[in-house]
């Protein structure tokens, strides 16, 4: 009689965890490449996902908290560095490391920061 695996009576999550499937292309191959990342940078389907002391920005109303995406006109060619996490069909994905930045800068109205691994399901 064959064994049940333990995980196969969990529940689908109703939410997936963006960098755990593999619809993102970490681009391992690109990340040396300074043209093409400063192409990417520049793109407007790019997206910045603002980091501050190891919390991120996310929108404030939303349930499930959801991280708040920037574009690229959004963001200050010299905010802070910049890591590539990956590329879709959408376009190019960055961390946006802002901790140089005053907390009351890098927060406002409509987000707040927050350390995204306590933002899971409880």
């Amino acid at each position: 009689m064959p064994r049940t695996h333990p995980y196969a009576s969990v529940p689908r999550m109703t939410v997936r965890n963006f960098y755990a499937f593999a619809e993102i292309d970490r681009a391992g191959h690109r990340r040396r490449d300074a043209a093409w990342l400063n192409e990417r940078i520049l793109d407007p389907t790019s997206r910045f996902l603002p980091v501050w002391r190891n919390q991120n920005l996310v929108h404030a109303a939303a349930e499930p908290p959801r991280a708040a995406l920037l574009l690229p006109h959004e963001v200050a060619r010299d905010s802070g560095e910049t890591v590539l996490l990956g590329i879709d069909d959408r376009g190019a994905f960055f961390a946006l490391d802002l901790s140089c930045a005053r907390h009351d800068v890098v927060a406002c109205a409509a987000s707040l920061l927050r350390d995204l691994r306590q933002s899971g399901r409880q």
